[in-house]
């Protein structure tokens, strides 16, 4: 599984999933990027989202992605700063973000401007300035070495530990 590309903690916790070992799972180190993040106390959903690109191709069709009562969770690759403004925009305009409990982003790599600037940054915090739900940053999850296994749907907390807040999800309902 991706042996000497994947971190091998990520790779032991995706075999412990896949084989019934894993009950409960943690990520650490989340940031807030805005008030309602740092204001929030604890954070109860399922998760949902996924790639922001594929989230954002779904706007306008039979069955739009929908973050109501979720902690919805983004990644991608290889998108400038503009297009990742532009795809946030559309899910936000497209209600897509209507009632979700928080988002956190993951990893976002490739996001080099021609004259290599780094301006995913900038549009992740000017979304989550623009938006009322809790956004935090710090996911291990994407297209990079670090990839730790998210399930759809399971039940997930993120609650603050000092400064910086954690996700735990349980295998088990």
């Amino acid at each position: 599984l991706a042996r000497g590309v994947l971190r091998p903690q990520d790779v032991r916790k995706m075999r412990a999933l896949l084989f019934g070992e894993l009950e409960t799972d943690e990520q650490s180190n989340l940031r807030p990027l805005n008030e309602a993040a740092r204001c929030a106390a604890r954070i109860e959903g399922r998760l949902a989202g996924g790639n922001l690109c594929t989230l954002q191709t779904l706007c306008g069709g039979d069955e739009p992605f929908s973050g109501r009562g979720r902690i919805v969770f983004l990644e991608d690759t290889h998108e400038r700063g503009y297009k990742l403004d532009r795809m946030l925009v559309a899910l936000r305009r497209a209600g897509a973000f209507k009632g979700a409990r928080a988002i956190i982003f993951g990893d976002f790599d490739g996001d080099q401007e021609p004259d290599g600037r780094r301006l995913g940054a900038v549009a992740l915090r000017n979304f989550a300035q623009e938006v009322s739900v809790p956004v935090f940053k710090g996911l291990a999850v994407g297209h990079t070495k670090r990839l730790s296994p998210l399930v759809l749907g399971l039940k997930a907390t993120l609650d603050r530990h000092d400064t910086r807040w954690r996700l735990h999800t349980r295998f088990s309902d």
